[in-house]
């Protein structure tokens, strides 16, 4: 009854390892156009997304290729510093990687101005909001305080 059972158990071990080995093989089919993975569009972020005419802000770009890539920026607002070149993004996946200091001028009215990534072709735009200049009022003359609790 052992033998029997030992057998029968070392049989069907064989059987298992015989079907993964013809599972495992590589194929050797090159993929076809129409099965080539599409890489995903350039990212662009801005930090921070709302400055202050005079205020900087600094944009971060990558591009899933190692190509040229580009930060144009609209009218109001001045690109003075961009370096870049081949990098990886937060996940490790190769590319290009850009970044890009932008100052707001100075009397750049508030409002949405489109800050663009260019790689491949491709563009990506995102939104650097420009908001009021905060007024500040000084205070003329001394504290008005009240009189105090003898004042009549």
């Amino acid at each position: 009854m052992k033998k029997t059972l030992v057998g029968a158990l070392v049989a069907g071990m064989l059987a298992l390892t015989a079907g993964t080995g013809a599972a495992a093989e590589p194929t050797t089919d090159a993929p076809r156009p129409e099965q080539q993975v599409k890489l995903p569009k350039p990212t662009l972020k801005l930090s921070p997304g709302s400055v202050r005419p005079g205020g900087v802000t600094v944009a971060t770009g990558y591009c899933f290729t190692d190509s040229e890539v580009k930060v144009t920026v609209a009218n109001g607002l001045d690109k003075y510093s961009q370096h870049g070149g081949p990098g990886k993004n937060g996940f490790g996946a190769p590319g290009s990687v850009v970044e890009a200091s932008i100052r707001v001028l100075g009397g750049t009215k508030p409002g949405n101005y489109p800050v663009t990534l260019e790689c491949d072709g491709t563009k990506t735009t995102t939104v650097l909001k420009v908001v009021p200049k905060q007024v500040v009022t000084v205070p003329a003359g001394a504290p008005q305080t009240g009189g105090g609790g003898a004042a009549r």
